[in-house]
């Protein structure tokens, strides 16, 4: 899939859309928790992996830790869509309609990972320079 979308996004702008995760998936799960408790919680448990996959990434510029490059929040991520989709389809108690929700907040990262540009020098696993011109190297790297 990521073969097939346009690389549109920056890692500045995957940024901005993390940023209105953990406070849209807060709303939702705000809104949903009388009709549907098990739903509530299980979002509730999306926008806390999401928002400290947010604090833990080091995009540009800088966030608070910094511990993951761009390019390993995107496998993250992507492993992270795949457990939203089965925990969207395995636990009981959801109902049609709010399951068909979950299953597609569990898209978004995929989507959302699949037209960001991963940095050429992050991929390769070599020392990146940041928009400061500060040269670092991506966790991990030699």
């Amino acid at each position: 899939m990521a073969g097939l979308l346009p690389k549109l996004l920056s890692p500045r702008a995957h940024r901005r859309f993390d940023t209105f995760v953990p406070p849209g998936t807060a709303l939702a799960a705000l809104l949903m928790a009388r009709r549907d408790p098990v739903a509530a919680t299980l979002i509730l448990m999306v926008g806390a992996v999401e928002g400290t996959a947010m604090l833990t990434t080091d995009y540009p510029p800088r966030t608070l830790l910094g511990w993951m490059s761009l390019r390993q929040h995107v496998r993250v991520a992507n492993l992270h869509g795949g457990l939203i989709a089965a925990m969207g389809l395995l636990v009981p108690g959801i109902r049609p309609w709010n399951r068909a929700l979950i299953l597609g907040m569990a898209a978004l990262p995929w989507v959302l990972n699949a037209m960001t540009r991963v940095p050429e020098e992050e991929v390769r696993g070599r020392a990146v320079r940041d928009d400061s011109g500060r040269v670092r190297r991506p966790v991990g790297a030699p």
